[in-house]
């Protein structure tokens, strides 16, 4: 965050609310906010709401997303707006959409795609939702950028979009894709265990729709720590 900042500046303002005379309260934006005073900025962009202006809009962005004509890089903003301006980790927008958090978090991915990807889909309106997360699920751009030209060409079917996937980037002891599974199959949960080097601390992370790999589990990890560093924050705030 802090690279970032000092290379681009602060993108996207924080969202606070009047406070008292020449006072403010953070509503969104800790993390870009810390940063900025790490670094010493003097000054942060920022938006002035009412807290009743900021629940109204978060209602407004969750009211949006349960649109049925929603197309993936649409749906994939809503989820990424609400993590940033509203401070949620990806299992909290889940539950406030109504979405299993394995669904957000695989929509989200399709905003990493190359610009051109994202630039062709928003105009190409015959690719599915559907074939789009599959090019996102792909590792490399160059596999991306392969996949989605014969996605773009309608030269495959959802079908065979997944199993071109699979052959790509085969998952190291991972259970089936619950889409592709046999009838006969029984798909079982995805677990990662931790264990320190002096055996102190154990701990693991279950996925129960089974077919999670290392980058579902660095998200879940980076929304965790988001969500201490935000209870920490408002531990402070209150004994301050």
């Amino acid at each position: 965050m802090k690279a970032s900042i000092e290379y681009a500046g602060i993108i996207q303002p924080i969202i606070v609310t009047i406070a008292g005379e020449d006072r403010y309260r953070l509503l969104a934006g800790e993390r870009r906010y810390a940063a900025a005073r790490e670094l010493g900025l003097p000054t942060v962009p920022a938006i002035i709401r009412s807290v009743d202006e900021h629940r109204r809009l978060e209602m407004q962005i969750i009211e949006n997303v349960q649109r049925k004509d929603l197309d993936a890089l649409e749906e994939a903003q809503s989820y990424s707006r609400l993590m940033s301006e509203f401070n949620v980790t990806q299992e909290e927008v889940a539950r406030r959409v109504g979405k299993d958090q394995s669904t957000v978090s695989r929509t989200i991915r399709v905003l990493d795609l190359p610009e051109e990807i994202r630039t062709d889909y928003a105009h190409a309106h015959k690719v599915s939702k559907s074939l789009l997360l599959e090019v996102a699920r792909l590792d490399s751009e160059a596999e991306q950028r392969a996949l989605w030209t014969r996605v773009k060409a309608g030269e495959v079917s959802l079908l065979q979009a997944r199993q071109m996937r699979r052959k790509a980037t085969p998952s190291m002891g991972a259970a089936p894709d619950p889409q592709t599974a046999g009838a006969g199959e029984r798909l079982q949960p995805t677990r990662f265990g931790f264990t320190s080097e002096d055996n102190a601390v154990q701990g693991s992370i279950l996925f129960r729709h089974g077919n999670a790999d290392d980058r579902d589990l660095l998200k879940v990890l980076q929304a965790w720590v988001r969500d201490v560093k935000k209870r920490v924050q408002e531990d402070q705030n209150r004994s301050s």
